[in-house]
């Protein structure tokens, strides 16, 4: 019983964090410049449905004394909708979320004591790579972020230090060519913006200081 009351809240902890996965890119911040509004649409986060009906609990795989749990959760036309693997200890756990009634994997976040940890990936639903993100031990952010398109291309490059966003950022249009060009400063626009349009012309050319534009 203690077992299935732990699971519960690791279990609503665990989509509590996805839920603020998939809105916090897109979120504004204060003295902050996001990316225009059809970029943020055109990589925003993939939407699952969070309501499973079905439970399925077995063991796959022992190493000495370590035991890996499975958990499978299914929809009611017996549809994948997460897979979630543990150790005994309850303390590492890879978390595995479908689209709704699709068997199409929709993200994987890898948890050690209720903190994600390592290589997060989220996918489209048409099975593409959508945005890969890393973190330290400590759940903080860290290296490249990238995001893409549904094609494949990658759409946007940005790299993250101590959980913010800092160091060079690489935009680019669904064909491959390169959109927009400039960096962060503790998730501020900083340095010089290059704006390029579909033929490679530069369109526009504009310079910021720590999220402020400077004319």
């Amino acid at each position: 019983m203690k077992y299935r009351r732990a699971f519960k809240k690791i279990h609503i902890t665990l989509h509590l964090i996805l839920a603020l996965l998939t809105c916090a890119y897109g979120q504004k911040q204060n003295n902050t410049n996001p990316l225009p509004k059809e970029d943020l649409e055109s990589i925003a986060s993939p939407r699952v449905v969070t309501a499973p009906l079905k439970k399925d609990t077995t063991i796959v795989k022992c190493l000495k004394n370590d035991c890996a749990e499975k958990i499978t959760y299914y929809y009611r036309e017996s549809y994948l909708h997460g897979e979630y693997y543990q150790n005994e200890e309850k303390q590492l756990v890879v978390n595995k979320i479908y689209y709704d009634k699709s068997n199409i994997l929709a993200s994987i976040d890898t948890l050690e004591r209720a903190t994600i940890v390592g290589t997060s990936l989220q996918y489209h639903p048409n099975g593409q790579l959508h945005k890969t993100v890393h973190r330290d031990k400590n759940g903080q952010k860290v290296g490249l972020c990238q995001f893409f398109y549904k094609n494949g291309q990658l759409s946007l490059s940005f790299y993250y230090e101590n959980d913010q966003q800092n160091g060079p950022m690489r935009e680019y249009y669904p064909n491959g060519k390169l959109k927009q060009t400039g960096g962060f400063k503790n998730n501020r626009y900083n340095g010089e913006f290059i704006l390029y349009d579909t033929k490679g012309n530069i369109t526009s050319v504009k310079k910021y200081e720590e999220g402020v534009e400077v004319k």
